[in-house]
């Protein structure tokens, strides 16, 4: 497995990692996806999971402005190889390189996500938004 930066071109599989998802579904179409995730790739800070037969399995992106974890997604079937912690990681590390001490995120109440950042070792917090939950967690060891 290779992490690395993405590219524009990686914007329609990028699409696909997206629409496999089993929880928080997309509803956009592919063209509309396309327009609102350009800026992720262009101005913000995404990486991509290549595996070895170059399909990308898995991204994640991060919001350099307000030092959250914007989107993460693997492919359902690539789950549990340690995709979604290295693209965490990387996500992570670029904000800390950045000058964030803290990052966060949100996801839903109830789903697989929520007991992953929990297994992690993120910290949970009341959301103003119901069935959402806030993660936070520091970036300094």
């Amino acid at each position: 497995m290779l992490l690395r930066r993405a590219r524009l071109e990686d914007l329609g599989e990028i699409y696909d990692v997206r629409q496999s998802a089993t929880e928080n579904r997309l509803y956009e179409s592919r063209e509309v996806f396309l327009e609102i995730a350009r800026p992720i790739v262009v101005d913000r800070l995404c990486w991509v999971c290549e595996a070895q037969n170059r399909r990308i399995v898995g991204f994640g992106a991060s919001d350099t402005a307000s030092g959250a974890i914007d989107v993460l997604y693997v492919r359902p079937d690539m789950e549990g190889r340690g995709i979604g912690k290295g693209l965490l990681r990387k996500c992570c590390d670029d904000l800390l390189l950045r000058g964030h001490r803290i990052v966060w995120l949100t996801t839903g109440e109830g789903t697989r996500a929520e007991g992953f950042y929990r297994k992690l070792g993120w910290r949970s917090f009341p959301s103003k938004i119901p069935g959402e939950v806030l993660f936070r967690r520091s970036l300094l060891r």
